[in-house]
């Protein structure tokens, strides 16, 4: 059994070795995305734009990504997965 003070030190080297990785892992952006069903009407540009909007003014560690799925539920479907 480890004592208390090797388990302490163990404890301080994990914590610390976490705190060096957080920044590694924070550089990595965060992938939001989803197909629009068309662009063809106002209604659904507008919540295009709004989503883009917001995305820029208050997640700076999303990266949004937005289709366009024509009209075309196969297309919108296929485009979400990839």
């Amino acid at each position: 059994m480890l004592s208390l003070k090797t388990t302490l030190k163990l404890a301080s080297a994990a914590v610390i070795a976490g705190a060096l990785a957080a920044p590694t892992l924070a550089a990595d952006k965060i992938i939001i995305g989803f197909s629009q069903a068309s662009s063809n009407s106002a209604h659904r540009n507008t919540m295009t734009n709004r989503n883009k909007d917001y995305a820029e003014k208050n997640l700076p560690d999303v990266q949004l990504i937005i289709t366009n799925a024509e009209g075309k539920a196969d297309k919108q479907i296929t485009v979400s997965k990839a």
